[in-house]
């Protein structure tokens, strides 16, 4: 609730004054300081780990979410505080590449709904495909069926065969794989060819694309990769891939686009709900923060829903920020009260109050 009416940090599960969060977690609003601090510092991973199954299965239900075309992702947070290597914070790249100590929280996004799924703590020396795999493993194929997923678009760090393999042949039998490819070698080595080739080329405003069809030589399965590249300069190259063969060279340009949704959600959660807020340094009360922060989330998406399709989405697909929209539900204005009021108390099964004073 704090986050919600805008608050820029919770405080740091610190004793507060503040009776929202109290009232909002039942526990009531008599008393000078909140309990609900005191109850949530012990907080477990593993505790927080099932709260965070049960918000996403609670979205389910209410059909926030379905699981079917996924985006993950990570999100570094730099540390601010001082002596992080004797606090064990690792350091990670931050947007300037340099290495940092900070947190690397791993994010979930529902594409179809534009909705965060999942957003778990990692510490900022966090690398690779194992991570992203028992991200996954326990925060969403413990809760989707994963032969029902369709298609997981991935970021350009989880680009080796063996994270292709996985996803593709392991994880989601009857999905697919759609992901910008880094250029490591063996992206380098498969490309190369095309790129030394003048034919096959087309136009596409100020680049020119080229479709390659290969087949990853340690696994044999087949990739789609499409190329874009400067025009004029003949450099700038950048690779796209999927494991849909079917999908035609444009497809898979303007499929890649929905990358944009998860980048788009990371901007929001730091804009929005004040993910990079978080000062603290200890694991689980991190984590517990962005706890709080997905549930602040899912609970916009039930305003969202309330309001209705004007507010759901613009007419670019985009969803209205809650940057944009907290003025409108918790402006201090009687004829903004009275609104509020009328759409809470309607007859709308997202959001229901029992008493409003």
């Amino acid at each position: 609730m704090r986050i919600l009416a805008g608050y820029r940090r919770i405080n740091h599960l610190r004793d507060n004054r503040d009776r929202s969060v109290a009232l909002a977690s039942g526990v009531g609003m008599f008393g000078s300081r909140s309990r609900f601090y005191d109850d949530t510092i012990d907080f477990k991973f593993e505790q927080l780990h099932h709260l965070r199954q049960d918000v996403v299965a609670r979205a389910v239900e209410l059909k926030y979410l379905d699981g079917k075309k996924l985006g993950v992702d990570f999100h570094f947070k730099p540390f601010f505080g001082a002596h992080a290597e004797d606090k064990g914070i690792g350091k990670g790249p931050d947007k300037a590449k340099n290495l940092v100590p900070g947190f690397r929280p791993h994010v979930a996004w529902d594409l179809a709904s534009n909705v965060i799924l999942s957003i778990a703590y990692y510490q900022g020396g966090v690398r690779g495909p194992t991570i992203l795999r028992k991200f996954c493993e326990q925060n969403i194929f413990s809760i989707f069926d994963r032969t029902a997923i369709e298609e997981i678009y991935m970021d350009s760090e989880y680009t080796k065969e063996g994270d292709i393999h996985y996803f593709k042949e392991i994880a989601c039998p009857n999905g697919e794989v759609l992901l910008c490819l880094k250029r490591n070698k063996q992206i380098k080595k498969l490309i190369e060819p095309a790129l030394q080739e003048d034919s096959g080329w087309e136009m596409s405003g100020e680049d020119e694309k080229k479709r390659l069809d290969v087949t990853l030589p340690h696994t044999g399965l087949p990739l789609t990769i499409a190329l874009l590249r400067n025009r004029e300069t003949k450099d700038d190259i950048r690779c796209f891939g999927s494991t849909n063969k079917q999908l035609s060279l444009d497809d898979i340009l303007r499929k890649y686009r929905y990358r944009w949704i998860i980048e788009n959600g990371l901007k929001d959660l730091v804009q929005s709900y004040f993910i990079d807020e978080v000062y603290g340094y200890d694991p689980e009360k991190v984590e517990f923060e962005f706890y709080c922060v997905m549930v602040a989330r899912l609970a916009y998406e039930g305003f969202l829903r309330a309001l209705g399709d004007r507010y759901l989405a613009k007419e670019d697909g985009n969803k209205y920020t809650f940057t944009s929209m907290r003025n409108m539900l918790f402006e201090k204005k009687e004829t903004a009260r009275w609104s509020w009021i009328r759409m809470t108390t309607s007859s709308s099964p997202y959001w229901r109050p029992t008493a409003m004073n």
